[in-house]
């Protein structure tokens, strides 16, 4: 029963990079953490980190520049199995809250100014260049990539991420405000609320992945998303048991999808790019995503801001605005409603 308020915690010019959170929270009921400021603290872990709580808000905090530079080593335990390499990236996360039961995250700022995904930034860092690998290639790299020695996900991290998808649950996410993030917000458990958000600026508007189920994503509104604004898919670690599902997307608005900061890193005719999308398994182990609902969200059509040009509509930087992975493997017992607006992109409005 312990509530932190009124608090800025920052680090002094030319110590930004931190080894430790800068407000931790484990192992306890019913902590409020309220109206906190966390400022460049940039640290492996979470700005703001809670875990292994129950019954715990974190609300009407600001937390500024969390990102810093680092290595992705992906070359041990069982990443090994699935990449065998590590890279140089970008890396953060505002809010991190694992193996939890109970917790409201409503109303926070999550703005990221310092590291943004800028070709200078790209080139400055080598970020996305393999300074390692093992002997074995893993089963989800590609020859190509293994090859070539980078990869194009270097801006890694989330302003907000919930994870330990088989322990953390009934967890609400309200009317929090998100830019310049890799992803918006990462979601790895059950029975989960996404609701009211704002997400400006992250090439990934929000995921729910790794076995997450009983998830509604309702009335958000994702701006300038790149990669997707809102994905469901399951993740190496969904197993019979922990499966992915059971959720509904309904009345969000996605807007000037395709235009954001990093839209360089992405063709956007790549099959990747895609408002709304539903994926099959990262492996063939994976059970599919089954049992979703879609339906009342918006795909905003894009405009020009020249104001000498007038209204002129920009074109789609998607091929579809729905994606629903085909194949063995895909998403089972998808219902999509007609009161959707879906402008098509370069090849339709879905891709079935």
């Amino acid at each position: 029963h312990v509530t932190l308020s009124g608090l800025t915690l920052t680090r002094a010019a030319g110590f930004e990079e931190a080894e430790r959170e800068g407000v931790r929270v484990d192992h306890t009921e019913y902590a409020v953490l309220d109206n906190l400021q966390v400022l460049d603290n940039r640290a492996k872990d979470g700005a703001i980190t809670m875990t292994d709580s129950q019954h715990c808000e974190i609300r009407y905090c600001f937390i500024h520049n969390y990102s810093r530079i680092t290595v992705d080593d992906r070359t041990q335990y069982n990443e090994s199995k699935y990449y065998g390499y590590a890279f140089n990236c970008i890396d953060g996360t505002g809010i991190s809250v694992s193996n939890c039961q109970d917790v409201l995250i409503q109303s926070n700022r999550v703005i990221e100014e310092n590291l943004q995904a800028t070709p200078e930034v790209k080139d400055d860092f080598q970020l996305g260049t393999f300074v390692r690998r093992n002997e074995q290639r893993g089963e989800l790299v590609s020859e190509q990539t293994w090859q070539v020695g980078y990869v194009n996900n270097w801006h890694q991290g989330s302003a907000i991420t919930v994870s330990s998808p088989e322990r953390t649950r009934y967890v609400r996410l309200v009317n929090n405000h998100i830019e310049n993030a890799a992803q918006g917000i990462d979601i790895h458990a059950d029975h989960v609320l996404v609701q009211g958000n704002m997400v400006i600026d992250s090439f990934i508007g929000m995921k729910a992945m790794h076995g997450s189920r009983y998830v509604l994503i309702a009335n958000n509104h994702f701006s300038r998303s790149v990669l997707w604004a809102i994905g469901l898919m399951p993740g190496a670690s969904s197993k019979i048991g922990n499966e992915d599902g059971d959720s509904i997307i309904t009345g969000n608005i996605i807007s000037e999808f395709g235009y954001g900061k990093a839209a360089w890193i992405w063709p956007s005719d790549e099959y990747t790019c895609v408002p709304i999308k539903l994926e099959r398994g990262q492996t063939a182990e994976n059970p599919p995503l089954r049992n979703v609902l879609i339906s009342s969200n918006v795909v905003a059509e894009s405009y020009s801001d020249d104001l000498a040009a007038g209204s002129q509509r920009l074109s789609p930087r998607y091929k579809w605005a729905l994606l629903i992975d085909t194949g063995p493997g895909g998403p089972l017992n998808v219902t999509v409603s007609d009161d959707n607006l879906f402008p098509p992109g370069t090849e339709g409005v879905r891709n079935r």
